[in-house]
């Protein structure tokens, strides 16, 4: 019996041990916004883009331009042609508009496929980064922040952002060297 309660004793001993000097978790958060309006490689992301779009536009707003000609030109000859030339300057002007609008949709499709590509390839890299941070620096739990508000309340000794965004700069200023 004498046994039996040492045993029970030392059990309870160890466990309350246990529970009063075990490390809690480690939990930081970082605020994804500005981490990544901060971070070199989503801007230079956006500049890559941007210029695309850009040309794009530029193709867009030359067609466009054509197309407005097509007409201005169809109604200041409209009043001399015959019925016929009518009829098929109309069909011209109508498969011109027509084949605008689909390139247009096209350049739209495009450019949300390119925009994604771009920064699916840039979320890839800061994940991992931020699974490779967490284990190199023990931490337990990383959330990100967003103004969806997915975090109501954390103490601001908790905001790991501007570590991060220090670090994923330097990694990627020093992989764009190589």
């Amino acid at each position: 019996m004498k046994a039996l309660v040492t045993i029970v004793l030392f059990v309870l001993s160890v466990a309350v041990g246990y529970l009063l000097y075990r490390q809690p978790p480690v939990i930081a958060y970082v605020d994804s916004a500005k981490m990544l309006n901060s971070y070199q490689a989503m801007i230079d992301g956006r500049k890559v883009y941007q210029a695309k779009f850009q040309g794009w536009q530029n193709n867009v707003d030359t067609l466009s331009a054509g197309v407005q000609q097509a007409i201005k030109e169809y109604e200041r000859k409209a009043a001399g042609m015959s019925e016929q030339e009518k009829v098929l300057s109309r069909q011209l002007l109508a498969s011109k508009q027509k084949q605008f609008v689909e390139y247009q949709r096209a350049i739209q499709q495009n450019a949300q496929r390119e925009e994604a590509k771009s920064n699916e390839k840039i979320l890839a890299a800061v994940n991992a980064f931020l699974t490779r941070y967490g284990k190199d620096h023990d931490y337990d739990l990383i959330l990100l922040a967003s103004q969806a508000g997915t975090i109501a309340y954390a103490r601001p000794a908790l905001d790991l952002t501007d570590e991060v965004v220090a670090e994923l700069n330097k990694e990627y200023i020093q992989a764009k060297g190589k």
